[in-house]
């Protein structure tokens, strides 16, 4: 482990211990510190490696591009229970960055679930999207709704 990496985690173990003055004072410092030292040890273990999961996604985008443009499936449901599938849109010159983007601009102002997917535009050739309103056809079916998002 590097210098840098070392005296990071040092900083974080002791700014870690301000929120847990129980165990500074149960085991001393120093113990403490080695305790904290521990439990990031053990957490970082579980972080996600930033590098390597752009890496993955530039293999999704890489393995569902053709002629240099990929589609993007969506799908969703709002807050008014208004459900809508299969909205095709196509993204040329597709990057890891703008993938990010987009995935960050889409669940912004979310107010319900939404998920996208991409897919090799030849496949949403003649794809129609759907949209439904689930709370209008509950009160015309003539029973309750009750939306679970």
């Amino acid at each position: 482990m590097n210098r840098i990496k070392i005296n990071r985690r040092l900083a974080e173990a002791k700014t870690f211990l301000c929120f847990f003055p129980d165990v500074v004072e149960r085991k001393g410092l120093s113990k403490a510190k080695k305790w904290a030292k521990k439990f990031f040890k053990d957490e970082m273990r579980w972080m996600e490696d930033d590098l390597a999961s752009k890496d993955d996604l530039r293999k999704y985008i890489d393995s569902r591009t053709e002629d240099n443009q990929v589609a993007i499936m969506m799908s969703g449901i709002d807050c008014d229970g208004v459900e809508w599938s299969n909205a095709p849109s196509i993204m040329d010159n597709p990057s890891v960055q703008k993938i990010m983007k987009f995935e960050r601009e889409y669940y912004e102002y979310a107010d319900g679930s939404k998920n996208w997917g991409l897919c090799k535009p030849s496949t949403v050739v003649g794809v129609r999207s759907t949209s439904r309103d689930l709370a209008t056809e509950a009160y015309e079916n003539g029973h309750p709704h009750v939306l679970y998002t």
